[in-house]
Formats: structure tokens, sequence, C-alpha cells
């Protein structure tokens, strides 16, 4: 009988042994929490009871730290007061959610914390061997991706993802470039939410090379921010500048052209594609000069072209030959007008001369005529004439008229002799 009784009494310790560690009393809680100090944390919980076999209404739920200090009671007067306005119970205590909000965190949050719950005329029970401790962060960085290579004009696809641990205030996106964006949240293990921005927007030239700029704002005013890699924008080529300058047979041309990725760039002239130019890339911009002799040609063409597309632009060149021709004509203009200017002068010069020549000549006529009439005189002849002044009397550097002879002057001379045995004698 002792044998018998023996088995039964090892197989009821077994019994009440198993009983008792298969409590319904039972509690779902996360091994630590990540906080950010001054943003809010969410310590989800949910917890579980026996069948009480009657029905029962009346729930308290309560927080406790490790010293046993009430730091939440859904009566506020047994609140420490340290966290009486800072602790919530955001879950529905009579639906076995026992999840607690601390807002804002503080450094000294640290816990462990753990749950006791009340049940009205049923039991009590203390999850002390559930505590949860608060792990502090003082800053989080968002992840951002994007796509790194677009052409100009087509969509860009960003997303920036950040953890946090506050889903009732979650964080706010800010992004570098407008576009249009929507949020999706998921929720991680360990009381953690993971929050993701997607953002999308036409890309154009001025975002290459560029990076996508992501900004999160936690509550409580603290940021975090990160960028992503560069964007690879590409488009066709675009010339910016072309300019142009010659000296005599030589041409000096500059083309600045743009695009992505960078374009092969030459010149033409006289549909002559030129081999004689120097090529510098400096990021987009290519930047060609070209010196070469210009020949009969009036105009040169900068020809640009990358996988997207091709562009050509002419450039008139400065004159070469027009406005030698021009400064030709207007000098052999010039000499004409001092040719003829110079003409003119002399002509009047000369005519003026002449003049004088001749009113020189009839002078000396009437010289010669009044000395042939003085002579004439002397002899007794003419009685009415006037008498010669008195050759003693005459200054001695008066000439002498009565024997002058023009012998350097044939015409008056002969006239001369005429008048003296001719004329007068027949007088």
């Amino acid at each position: 009988m002792a044998a018998i009784k023996l088995p039964l009494v090892i197989v009821f310790l077994c019994f009440t042994a198993i009983h008792s560690g298969a409590s319904f009393w039972t509690i779902t809680l996360p091994s630590s929490v990540k906080g950010l100090v001054g943003s809010c944390v969410v310590i989800p919980c949910s917890y579980n009871y026996p069948d009480p076999k009657k029905t029962v209404s009346q729930f308290t739920g309560i927080w406790k730290d490790q010293t046993n200090q009430v730091i939440y009671h859904s009566d506020p007067s047994k609140t420490v007061q340290e966290y009486k306005t800072r602790t919530e119970l955001v879950g529905d205590i009579t639906r076995k959610d026992c999840s607690l909000k601390i807002d804002p965190l503080q450094q000294s949050d640290q816990g462990p914390f753990h749950f006791r719950i009340e049940i009205g005329n049923y039991e009590k029970y203390s999850y002390e061997g559930n505590r949860v401790p608060i792990a502090m962060i003082s800053e989080s960085h968002p992840s951002v991706s994007v796509t790194q290579e677009v052409v100009e004009g087509h969509n860009v696809t960003a997303s920036c993802s950040v953890s946090h641990s506050c889903p009732s205030s979650p964080p706010k996106f800010t992004w570098s470039h407008n576009g249009v964006s929507h949020l999706e949240t998921q929720q991680l293990k360990e009381g953690q939410w993971n929050l993701t921005s997607t953002l999308t927007f036409v890309s154009t030239r001025d975002d290459h090379n560029k990076p996508v700029k992501c900004t999160v704002t936690y509550k409580g005013g603290l940021k975090g921010e990160k960028a992503s890699s560069v964007l690879k924008v590409k488009f066709p080529p675009e010339i910016k500048t072309i300019s142009c300058s010659s000296e005599g047979d030589e041409v000096w041309c500059v083309c600045i052209v743009e695009s992505g990725p960078p374009s092969t760039v030459h010149f033409v002239l006289s549909d002559r594609v030129l081999s004689n130019t120097s090529t510098d890339v400096h990021g987009l911009a290519t930047i060609v000069t070209l010196q070469a002799e210009s020949g009969s040609s009036e105009s040169v063409r900068c020809v640009a072209n990358n996988a997207l597309g091709h562009v050509n632009a002419t450039f008139t060149l400065p004159s070469k030959v027009k406005m030698p021709v021009v400064y030709i004509s207007i000098g052999i203009g010039a000499g004409a007008c001092l040719l003829i200017l110079f003409t003119v002068v002399v002509v009047i010069k000369c005519r003026g001369r002449a003049g004088n020549a001749e009113t020189s000549n009839v002078t000396t006529k009437e010289e010669k005529a009044v000395e042939l009439h003085y002579t004439t005189t002397k002899s007794g002849r003419p009685t009415h004439a006037p008498t010669p002044p008195d050759r003693d009397s005459e200054d001695k550097d008066e000439p002498d008229y009565e024997n002058e002879r023009c012998t350097d002057d044939p015409v008056y001379g002969n006239m001369e002799e005429d008048f003296d045995d001719t004329i007068y004698a027949n007088a």
C-alpha cells in the first residue's frame, strides 16, 4: 500500500508544478526600447490573465520603476510627481493592451519598468519578472536612396527612411527638391517603427552632380539629415556661346557646349571639319578653341553631339576682305580730292602770275612811250610837251631813261627804234 501511495504523491506534485508554471498571467514586452531624448517613447505591451469564470469590468493598469515607484496610475494622484504629466496609457486596458507612452523622454527615464494589473472583484498581478529598460539615443540619421542616373525631363524617385519609437507623433520629412511625396509606416520589433517618405520629382540639368537631401524632424525639435549620392542627369548638347575674331587670313573661334555626358565638339569651315582645335572639359561644359586659315569662307559652324542628340550653330566671320577694300577706296578718294584741289590751286596761281605779267608789260609800254616823248621834246620838235627835269638836279639813283635800251625785250626794243627813226621823223 505504501508502495502505491508514493507514485500518486509524485504525480500530484508534478501536476501542481505544471499547473502553476502554466499560469494564464502572461505579458508580452520588448526586451528593451530605444528612445530619442526630447521625443517620446512608447513601450508596447499586451497581457493576459486566467479566465475569471465571470464578467469583470473594472481594470486598473499601473506601471512602476525598479524602486516600485508608480510612474503611471489611472488615478494621477498616485503617480510620482516627476512622471505625473509625462506618462500615459495609450493601450485599451480592457482589451488587454497595456502600452505606455512617456513624453517627453528624459535622460533619467532609463528604467527598467514593469506592469501591474488590478481587476476588480477578481485578482491583482504584477509582472515583475518582465522589466523593460529604455536605451537613450541622442541623434538619429535617416537612410536615403535614389536613382542615380536619369535623363533630363524624366521622373526621379527618392526614398528616405527612419526608425523611431513614437508612433503617435511620427517624424516629419523635408526634401531638398520639390515634388510629390507620400508616407508609409511599418511596426518593427522591440518597440520600433519604421517611417518612409517617398519623393517623386522631374529632373533637370541643374540637378546634375547634386545630391538629394532628406531632413527628418522629430517630436521635440531634434533634426537628423542625410544626403544621397549625387545625381547624374543626362541631356543633349546645348551651345551656350560661340564667338570668332580674325586678323588677315587667320581666324580664332571659341565654342562652349553644355551637355551630359560631355559632347564631341568640332568646327566646320567651308564643309571641312577642322582638326586644329583644343578641347577642355569642365563639368558639363566642353570648351573648344579653333585657330585656322579662313580662306574665302564667310562663316564657321560649331557642331556638338552626344548619345542624346546633336546641335550646331553658325557664326558669321568678321570681314577680313571687305574692310581693307573700304579703307583703300576711302584712301583713293581722299587722294583724288587732294590732287584735284592741288591742281586747282596751281591753276589759280598760274593765272595770277599771267595777269601780273600782262600788267607789267603794259606798264613798260607806257613808260617807254613817256621816254620817247621826253627824248623828242629835247630835240625841240613838239613845243607843247613838258620839259624833262634837269639831269644835274636829278637824284643819281634815278635810272637813265634816255640812254636805256631794252635789249632784253625784243618787242619794245624794236618799237623804240621805230619811234625814233620813223614815227617822230614824220611828225
